[in-house]
């Protein structure tokens, strides 16, 4: 999900109001937008670290994605999904 939506590949994000919940993300200054790790940045500058849900909101909404919330539990196996624009891209972003 993450190096979809840091490739801009996600059309819609599917996601439950408690995915992740605990858990965080880097917030970055350019695309690829979010990452995981300092690893994933692809050159561009950490702004922070902020909770998982907040980032991938953000990286939904600079890449204009579409997204929809569900309550906790209606997504069954999964907290969060996606509809994607195309249906694969690189294994991870690169920096230009």
């Amino acid at each position: 999900m993450i190096t979809a939506l840091q490739q801009a590949q996600v059309e819609v994000l599917l996601l439950e109001t408690t995915a992740w919940d605990g858990e965080t993300l880097l917030a970055l200054d350019a695309a690829p937008w979010v990452a995981i790790s300092e690893a994933d940045t692809a050159g561009a500058g950490v702004l922070g670290e902020v909770p998982a849900v907040a980032g991938l909101l953000r990286a939904a909404a600079l890449t204009d994605a579409q997204v929809t919330m569900y309550p906790s539990g209606a997504l069954e196996e999964k907290p969060v999904a996606a509809l994607l624009r195309w249906p694969t891209g690189p294994a991870a972003p690169t920096a230009a």
